[in-house]
């Protein structure tokens, strides 16, 4: 009986390529060999997830790189977690070990498919940043030798383009007024005759020389190709075939490469999943990992304020800051149009499903809708079904769940379609026309939406207009979830109202 309750890790052969896994895993040449409890491994399993899902809500905040990392440390701390870089420290060991292993086994859990790689992917490598920030920070060394196993150099800018470019190398820490004032300060030194003017003005320019000399050694120079991950995030200065950016952002160059061997990696494991199979309850473990731990955040109607939203005044709440953008779309165009087509009907019925309609509540609202361009009989016959299945009576009888805001930016609405993520597929003139129209926001806070927009962060802009228009902070999950959205912002009203504050 003790025995059925152990099982032996897979052996599956190490790409050998595949160094920054090996490095932030611990791997050689081959995944973890073990013998280990069948409870332990899905605690192991389950406790990464949430570790995982805890450094996806954290990231899609939108703050700054370092405010995310401390608030993700601080968070992580009460799961007992820590965030340790593979360092061959025996009292590490134990820690270690479970990192590998649960690590492993969600490769195993999410390489059958593009949507559980695209996801695994993307959170392990933030996690890996983080890991990397937190002992690059104070070891630069480690950043250097990494590069290094790549085969990626890199060396320090040299004097003569430090002294033509570094206005442009190191925008972001030398300001153009240091040039003025260098020019200002050359224009009187040759001005001047007064000996003591030339002294101060002399030890002046030297001063500010001294400093701005003192960044070069922080800076480093790459060839174009060995560091396009940068390109893109605007975040470094090309010039003549080479990127130049600051020893700290080196990190990212490191993250990327481990992203693309992690994608490789899971590609590779899917290959091998027959040789799971063998084991029953091995492969019984993955699938409940892979089921039970959603990739999306799953919406809990319990957690709703349920009651609340009923046939007589959903259109007075589809009118207020309650609705997120993507579903005030979409209850604006199906009031206009008196239609919607089948996708739009789809993300639209299980988001009024969520924030309470019942069934025959949203029977009639959606024949109400229609009523102004087909009538009751056309309405029962080919498009009652499709209410009825999302409330699991028609078909294989599933109840099915809200959209994610995951799920809602996969979408591509086509010509006369309105589902989808406004924040991704709105051009930006209409976006702000539409912002400006359905919500009470300042100029200011829809610049800053609007910047998160065109970086390609929906979730983030989604998050930047909540606390545009909420005055208490009770957002949780609002970037993953309209229906999150909805009944946050019902919340934050009442919580405002108990206080005293308007919204």
């Amino acid at each position: 009986m003790e025995e059925e309750s152990k099982l032996q890790i897979p052996y599956i052969p190490f790409y050998e390529e595949l160094t920054f896994l090996k490095k932030f895993c611990g791997f050689d040449k081959s995944t973890p060999s073990k013998i280990i409890n069948l409870d332990e491994l899905e605690t192991l399993c389950f406790k990464r997830v949430a570790c995982l899902k805890l450094v996806e809500m954290e990231s899609e905040v939108g703050d700054e790189f370092e405010k995310i990392h401390q608030k993700l440390l601080s968070k992580l701390a009460k799961q007992d977690i820590d965030l340790k870089l593979y360092d061959g420290n025996p009292e590490h060991k134990k820690s270690i070990d479970n990192d590998i292993i649960a690590h492993f086994m969600l490769r195993l859990a999410y390489c059958r498919n593009d949507d559980f790689r695209r996801w695994l992917s993307v959170q392990e490598t933030r996690l890996f940043k983080h890991v990397l920030f937190a002992h690059t920070s104070k070891n630069e060394l480690l950043l250097k030798n990494l590069l290094e196993e790549k085969n990626i150099k890199y060396d320090q800018v040299p004097v003569d383009e430090w002294e033509a470019l570094k206005y442009k190398i190191a925008w972001d820490k030398i300001s153009y007024s240091d040039k003025e004032t260098l020019e200002r300060k050359s224009a009187e030194l040759k001005a001047t005759v007064n000996e003591t003017e030339k002294e101060q003005l002399l030890l002046d320019i030297k001063n500010i020389r001294s400093k701005q000399n003192s960044l070069r050694t922080q800076y480093c120079r790459f060839s174009f190709t060995s560091a396009l991950a940068l390109v893109g995030t605007r975040r470094c200065f090309v010039h003549q075939g080479n990127i130049y950016l600051h020893i700290s952002q080196l990190f990212t160059i490191i993250s990327e490469e481990f992203r693309n061997e992690l994608k490789e990696a899971l590609i590779y494991s899917n290959r091998h999943l027959p040789l799971i199979a063998k084991d029953q309850r091995l492969a019984e473990l993955l699938k409940y990992v892979s089921r039970k731990e959603l990739l999306d955040f799953e919406y809990d109607e319990k957690s709703n304020v349920r009651g609340s939203v009923n046939l007589a005044n959903i259109d007075t709440f589809a009118r207020s800051a309650h609705y997120p953008p993507c579903m005030k779309v979409l209850h604006s165009k199906l009031t206009d149009n008196h239609h919607l087509r089948h996708f739009g009907r789809l993300q639209y019925g299980l988001f009024i499903k969520g924030i309470g309609l019942n069934l025959e509540e949203s029977m009639s609202f959606w024949k109400r809708k229609f009523a102004g361009k087909i009538n009751g009989e056309k309405f029962d016959k080919e498009y009652a079904y499709n209410v009825r299945h999302s409330f699991g009576k028609e078909g294989k009888r599933t109840d099915y769940t809200p959209w994610s805001c995951s799920k809602i930016i996969s979408q591509i609405p086509g010509s006369g379609e309105y589902h989808g993520c406004p924040f991704k597929y709105f051009k930006d003139e209409t976006l702000s026309d539409f912002l400006t129209k359905k919500y009470d926001i300042q100029s200011r806070n829809l610049l800053e939406i609007m910047e998160k927009k065109r970086e390609g962060a929906a979730q983030v802009a989604c998050i930047k207009l909540w606390d545009a228009t909420h005055k208490i902070d009770t957002k949780d999950n609002v970037g993953n979830h309209p229906n999150a959205y909805f009944s946050c912002s019902l919340q934050s009203a009442e919580e405002a109202k108990s206080k005293g504050l308007t919204k």
